[in-house]
């Protein structure tokens, strides 16, 4: 029956060349699409899904009238952390471009750099290769790099407690080595090291603001409370 079905459509497409091959081509490349769009969708939907805690931890967004962005005053996450009981704890973000680095002579450009809070490897749980998450940050001249960076700079020498320099003045120590080729995340820095400016001008906005918040917790509230004191800092 099968092969009955098979000549048939055969000769049918045989007949039909030009037509029947503009068919083929259009659900070849139909399919194709599909495809295509499949993956990138499943590929969106995995980014950051791995890290624990995920349901209590949060990205402020700040709404204004041209719209909303990540984008928060640097005293935010210390505002929150010490003044709301219903945070466990927050962390702050912000993406440093390019920087020169310097170790034993030689030069390199890093086009991903990063400057965080202490907390930001608790806050969210990237992956490490070597360096504890719960202190590598604990000292203001410490540093964080991704594994790709470790090869290029170290090859197969151990970077911890190396000594870089950075921007051609400030020297750091490595405390970690970040496990980049596993699970996606929307961070991708190769190099993170302390925030240490904070101010106290609530009018600028400079950096993303991360909150964890305890069990049970509900973000609709706290947003709306953080919202009223933050304008009135911005008022002052």
């Amino acid at each position: 029956m099968f092969k009955n079905h098979f000549k048939i459509a055969f000769r049918q497409l045989s007949r039909n060349k030009v037509f029947s091959g503009l068919n083929i081509l259009g659900l070849s490349l139909g399919m194709a699409l599909a495809i295509l769009i499949t993956l990138f969708i499943r590929n969106e939907f995995s980014i950051d899904r791995w890290m624990p805690d995920l349901e209590n931890t949060y990205r402020v967004y700040r709404i204004g009238e041209r719209g909303e962005t990540a984008w928060t005053p640097p005293q935010l996450a210390n505002l929150m952390a010490t003044d709301y009981p219903e945070v466990e704890q927050t962390t702050g973000y912000a993406p440093n471009g390019e920087n020169l680095v310097t170790y034993e002579g030689q030069n390199w450009y890093i086009e991903e750099t990063a400057v965080v809070d202490s907390t930001f490897f608790t806050v969210l749980n990237l992956s490490f290769l070597k360096g504890d998450r719960n202190t590598v940050l604990d000292e203001p001249n410490s540093m964080v790099i991704s594994n790709d960076l470790a090869k290029r700079i170290f090859g197969d020498k151990d970077p911890i407690g190396e000594v870089i320099t950075y921007a051609g003045e400030y020297e750091y120590i490595i405390k970690g080595i970040l496990d980049d080729q596993s699970e996606k995340s929307h961070i991708n820095a190769d190099m993170y090291f302390r925030f240490y400016y904070y101010g106290d001008f609530w009018g600028s906005n400079n950096r993303s603001t991360y909150v964890k918040l305890k069990d049970g917790s509900d973000p609709t509230l706290l947003a709306q409370k953080i919202e009223k004191d933050v304008n009135e800092l911005i008022r002052q």
